[in-house]
C-alpha cells in the first residue's frame, strides 16, 4: 500500500499524518512519517470509544462514576464520591473474621487462659489464634465485662490477663484457718481463700479513686444485706458486706474500664454482679478481709 510500510514482525508501521505547509503562494499538504507501534495506537482507539461513550451515557469505574447532565451540549459532568473506608469490624470480617486474627496479646491472653481451663476452655500456648482460643477468649473478654467482646486478643485483653495472672495467693497474707478475702490494689484484683487454698479464684474490681482512697490493711466483714442503699451518695449497694466505717465490698453496674471522671468508685470495692454475689455466698459475719498494694494514681 503506497505510504505504509511494516516490518516482518508487524510490530512497527509507519504512517503517513497530513500536515499544512508554510502559508504561501502555493499552499499544499504534505505528508511526514512517524513510528508508531499498534500496541499505542490501540490504546488510543480504546480511549476515544470511551470519550464517546461519555458524552453519551455514563462511565463507571469502581466507586467513581462519571455522568453527563442536561441537554446534549452540556459539558457538566458529577463526580460521585470514593466509597467510604472499611471499618476494622468490616475488614477483619472479610479476612476471616477476628478468629482467623492472631492478636498482639495473644501469647499472653493464652498464659492466663491456660490456668483457668474449666472457666474458659481449653486453650494451646502457641501464641497463634485459632478457633478454639478465639471462643475461650470471648468467654473471657464477657467475664471481665469488656466493652467489646470479639474473641481477638488485644492489648486491652492482654493487660487485664496481666493482672489476673500476677494476682499471687501469697501476697494476702491470708490466715489459713479463717476465709479470707483478698484485695489487691495495685493490681485492681480480688480472690478469696480458705484454709490457705484459693476458693474463688482472682476477679477484676474497682477500688477508691483520687482522695477517696480503699483503706489498706486487715478488716473483717461486719455487716452483710443482699441490698442495701448508701446514706451518703443514695447509690443501692447489691451484695453489700461492710469491712470498715462506711466501707465495704458491693457489687455495681459502673463500667470498670470507661469511668474516667473518678478514676474508681468512692472508696469501696466494686464488683461486678455475678462475682459479688459468688463472694457474699462464700463469707460471712466475722470473714477476714485483706487489703494490700497501691492503686495507681492514688
Amino acid at each position: 500500500m503506497p505510504g505504509r510500510h511494516s516490518s516482518s514482525a508487524d510490530t512497527t508501521e509507519y504512517i503517513y499524518i497530513a500536515e499544512e505547509a508554510p502559508r504561501g503562494k502555493h499552499t499544499r499538504t504534505r505528508g511526514r512519517r512517524r513510528r508508531e507501534n499498534p500496541a499505542g495506537r490501540a490504546v488510543k482507539v480504546a480511549f476515544a470509544g470511551l470519550a464517546a461513550a461519555a458524552v453519551a451515557g455514563s462511565i463507571s469505574y469502581g466507586a467513581v462514576s462519571m455522568v453527563t447532565h442536561g441537554s446534549p451540549t452540556s459539558t457538566a459532568t458529577a463526580i460521585d464520591a470514593p466509597a467510604p473506608p472499611r471499618t476494622a469490624d468490616e475488614r477483619a470480617s472479610r479476612s476471616g473474621g477476628y478468629c482467623a486474627r492472631t492478636g498482639p496479646g495473644q501469647a499472653r491472653v493464652e498464659q492466663y487462659l491456660a490456668t483457668q481451663p474449666a472457666r474458659f476452655g481449653q486453650v494451646t500456648m502457641d501464641a497463634t489464634q485459632d478457633a478454639t482460643d478465639c471462643a475461650a477468649i470471648k468467654k473471657f473478654q464477657t467475664a471481665v465485662a469488656l466493652p467489646t467482646v470479639t474473641g481477638f486478643a488485644d492489648d486491652a485483653t492482654a493487660e487485664i490477663a496481666d493482672r489476673l495472672y500476677g494476682s499471687a495467693a501469697g501476697s494476702c497474707q491470708a490466715d489459713a484457718t479463717a476465709t479470707t478475702v483478698c484485695v489487691d490494689l495495685s493490681r485492681q484484683t480480688l480472690w478469696v481463700m480458705r484454709g490457705g487454698s484459693v476458693v474463688f479464684a482472682p476477679v477484676v474490681v474497682r477500688t477508691g479513686g483520687k482522695g477517696l482512697k480503699t483503706p489498706v490493711g486487715k478488716f473483717e466483714i461486719s455487716e452483710k444485706k443482699t441490698l442495701t442503699t448508701s446514706s451518703e451518695y443514695g447509690t443501692k449497694l447489691p451484695y453489700w458486706e461492710r469491712f470498715y466505717q462506711d466501707f465495704g465490698l458491693h457489687a455495681t453496674d459502673a463500667s470498670f474500664y470507661t469511668d474516667e471522671k473518678s478514676g474508681g468508685s468512692h472508696g469501696c470495692v466494686n464488683l461486678l454482679a455475678g462475682d459479688a454475689k459468688s463472694v457474699y455466698d462464700l463469707t460471712e459475719v466475722g470473714s477476714e478481709v485483706h487489703v494490700f498494694g497501691h492503686k495507681a494514681g492514688t
